[in-house]
């Protein structure tokens, strides 16, 4: 596998992984839900009071190893940091002032509902989408996004009854799986962008 370190047009300090040089890697880990709160923003402790969203998982024995050596060698750094909080790691989007809660957008189900904001190396344009996206939300280096905002939607997806291919169907998640609808529950397994920042999360089995 041909690895190779592209730095992001809007920031020449934000890198971004490809595959075979033409293709954006697309990284993901498993893991079990502890703590979801993803389809409203909630504040943060501290002094500064922040909005954010979050999903915290547990991830399988190793695979924090083995995520950090891959990104270690990838970016020929000694270690890396992450936000984790008894053993489970936070995914989660940008921190936003408390004034911006005005701007949240509610969680929509409908299919035929595309947002455009919603751009990812996964076509997410909407969860649950099966509706072509518009032009503007086709996949372009220099549109790609790579966090969400607090005001975003947080694509959620049940592949609980699907057989779902993670190697050959991840790119078009939207048009394969259906939408969850609401929070995802605690002891569920999941699967995540890996990355830190909330891009999208896959249900696959609950208790």
């Amino acid at each position: 596998m041909d690895i190779t370190i592209i730095p992001t047009i809007r920031n020449g300090m934000s890198k971004r992984i490809n595959v075979d040089k033409t293709k954006v890697a697309i990284c993901v880990s498993p893991g079990m839900c502890i703590q979801s709160r993803i389809t409203s923003p909630v504040e943060t402790n501290g002094p500064i009071v922040k909005l954010h969203k979050f999903i915290s998982v547990m991830l399988h024995d190793q695979d924090w190893e083995r995520w950090e050596s891959f990104m270690c060698l990838v970016f020929s750094q000694p270690f890396m940091y992450c936000n984790i909080t008894n053993l489970a790691v936070q995914f989660g989007s940008r921190f936003a002032n408390r004034d911006d809660e005005t701007k949240v957008k509610e969680p929509s189900y409908e299919k035929s509902d595309v947002d455009a904001t919603m751009r990812s190396p996964v076509r997410v344009a909407n969860c649950g989408t099966t509706a072509a996206a518009p032009q503007a939300a086709v996949r372009q280096e220099h549109s790609v996004k790579y966090a969400l905002a607090v005001e975003d939607i947080v694509p959620v997806f049940d592949a609980r009854s699907r057989d779902f291919d993670f190697n050959t169907q991840l790119p078009d998640i939207a048009k394969v799986l259906p939408c969850w609808k609401g929070e995802v529950p605690v002891g569920s397994f999941v699967v995540e962008h890996v990355g830190c920042n909330l891009m999208w999360v896959i249900v696959c089995g609950t208790k």
